[in-house]
């Protein structure tokens, strides 16, 4: 969630102040690393919780007495909330299957997607109920620096040799976008975004699982300057996986001036 400056519809507008939590993780930090040239004279506030091979020293007090964290609870203003296109639910395969837009209704197909559903949800009611100047973006998979899902650890099998995991059948269609595409939506979002308005951010381009384990594998090749061959070990699919997710971004385009600029193989 960003912590902005007033209100905003469809207007440019620059923050002054910024609260960003899970600023520590692969979206967020990516964000922050993005962003801090864009606003220079910004305030950036980053709330995470940091326990991996962490090493904390205890302090007998209670942070929820505090009016720092009282602020942080209560005076959120002119949120963007950022969301996985999950809620859309299953795509339809084919040539002719049309990109889902921000009108499709919402068809969470695992609970996962479900509670992501659920949170929107809950966002769209404190905008209308209290107010609250927000708006919502869904995006596609990102991927990137500071990340550990599947493109680094393809990346890491294609150097060190060994078989790529695939689950079910490793047809299952995603579209891929960079995270400093992703941070530049949002970036657009809140200087330009319109209030209560949902905003798809992604690409066109799809690939399955398969298809990236044979482009990273290629690609390590071409830079190291060896010739691994892409062996597929396949594991367990996960429960009620989706076959593909493929949205729209004609709103973003038009309302925001985004634009994916980044391709795959860059």
């Amino acid at each position: 969630m960003l912590r902005i400056g007033p209100e905003n519809h469809h207007k440019h507008h620059t923050p002054s102040n910024i609260l960003i939590t899970g600023g520590c993780g692969f979206i967020g930090s990516n964000f922050l690393n993005y962003i801090f040239d864009k606003w220079p004279n910004s305030k950036f506030v980053n709330v995470d919780k940091l326990i991996l091979n962490s090493d904390c020293n205890y302090v007998d007090s209670k942070i929820c007495n505090s009016d720092r964290y009282k602020c942080v609870l209560t005076d959120i203003r002119n949120t963007k909330i950022l969301e996985s296109v999950l809620v859309y639910g299953d795509s339809e395969l084919g040539s002719k299957a049309e990109p889902k837009t921000e009108k499709e209704p919402l068809l969470p197909g695992n609970p996962y997607a479900a509670t992501k559903a659920i949170s929107e949800y809950c966002v769209h009611l404190y905008q209308q109920l209290y107010g609250l100047p927000l708006c919502t973006l869904r995006i596609n998979n990102i991927y990137g620096p500071n990340q550990w899902d599947l493109v680094p650890r393809f990346i890491e099998i294609a150097r060190k040799g060994g078989k790529f995991p695939v689950q079910g059948s490793g047809e299952q269609l995603r579209s891929w976008l960079y995270v400093d595409d992703a941070s530049e939506g949002i970036r657009l979002a809140v200087e330009k975004g319109g209030i209560g308005e949902i905003y798809n951010l992604g690409t066109y381009v799809e690939l399955n699982v398969k298809q990236v384990a044979d482009r990273v594998q290629a690609e390590v090749n071409r830079q190291v300057g060896v010739q691994g061959e892409v062996e597929f070990e396949r594991i367990q699919d996960r429960p009620y996986n989706d076959q593909r997710y493929l949205i729209d971004y004609t709103k973003a385009k038009e309302e925001l001036g985004w634009e994916p600029k980044m391709s795959f193989e860059e």
